[in-house]
């Protein structure tokens, strides 16, 4: 009927969708497609069959500053890690002169990274966090060859384990042994389990990195998720997962460092820590900062950790 735009939504859940959609586009090249589904395997496995028609975008949950204008309508510019850095007193006291971030920024951590999650109560947010990993497990990794009902449950006694003590070192031996598979499989579950969005994996700088790879230290991918799995995460974990994640989300490379806590793009260090944090860990290392929860303004390269959640 001469449409020009065709829109659908969780494509995901009809069959062969990719084999229709490509034969949709190609014979009607009059028409711009778009198409979302929740299943982040689903997208990943149709990539194949629609490559060189469709371009794929992941849309990461809100960072602080979205979070603010969505919540709240405090509007603030997105940063470059570069003026952040740079211009980083400037910019608090900017962002100071509308808003006080601190209270806001303790909000987002608990509940504000999702746009559904907006006037929920504590509960009712781990409620739909939990129903959400249960969809990401139970659906999206149904997806993934082999991985049956057996499969599921030691995933799930998996993300148990992690909750319990994230940031996690992993020991692959001990949690094979005690899920009774082998260490590849963790390896896989993992990998998996980032690639639903549902993990952050990070590795020390230096060493290449594979599927079939201890990471070094596990984290939940944001805040939210972390604490409704775990509503006592401790504040050093809650501050550590908020960076990875707002770093990862604007497109920065994050790896952890051999002084500090972790390095940016291969060339910026950082240290994370509350108010009271010292640099003695970083002294006398070139473009350093020290990252601090609980302060509202920089001051030279002491920088509030809120800051961060301006990079998109």
């Amino acid at each position: 009927m001469d449409g020009k735009l065709l829109m659908l939504d969780e494509i995901h859940k009809y069959p062969c969708w990719p084999a229709e959609l490509k034969a949709g586009y190609d014979a009607h090249p009059e028409v711009q497609f778009i198409f979302s589904a929740s299943s982040a395997f689903d997208i990943f496995k149709a990539e194949a069959d629609l490559s060189r028609r469709a371009t794929v975008t992941l849309l990461p949950g809100l960072s602080f500053r979205e979070f603010s204008e969505f919540r709240h309508g405090i509007q603030f510019p997105a940063l470059s890690l570069t003026d952040l850095l740079e211009n980083s007193t400037k910019l608090s006291e900017a962002f100071n002169d509308i808003a006080k971030p601190l209270p806001l920024f303790k909000e987002y951590i608990r509940n504000g990274y999702f746009p559904f999650l907006k006037n929920e109560s504590s509960e009712a947010t781990r409620q739909k966090l939990s129903g959400i990993v249960n969809a990401v497990l139970e659906n999206d990794l149904a997806y993934v060859q082999d991985y049956s009902p057996s499969n599921i449950q030691k995933i799930k006694k998996l993300l148990g384990i992690i909750a319990g003590t994230a940031p996690f070192t992993p020991n692959v031996s001990k949690i094979a042994d005690k899920l009774n598979v082998g260490r590849n499989t963790i390896y896989n579950y993992l990998k998996h389990l980032e690639d639903a969005h549902t993990l952050n994996l990070t590795h020390k700088t230096g060493r290449g990195i594979s599927i079939l790879q201890k990471p070094d230290k596990v984290y939940f991918e944001n805040t939210n998720l972390a604490l409704a799995l775990n509503e006592n995460a401790n504040a050093g974990a809650l501050r550590e997962t908020f960076f990875v994640n707002q770093l990862r989300n604007a497109g920065h490379e994050l790896h952890l460092a051999k002084k500090g806590d972790f390095l940016i793009d291969d060339k910026i260090t950082v240290e994370i820590g509350g108010k009271n944090k010292s640099g003695k860990q970083i002294a006398g290392i070139e473009h350093a900062y020290v990252v601090k929860d609980d302060i509202e303004y920089a001051f030279q390269n002491r920088i509030p950790l809120w800051m961060f959640g301006l990079l998109y």
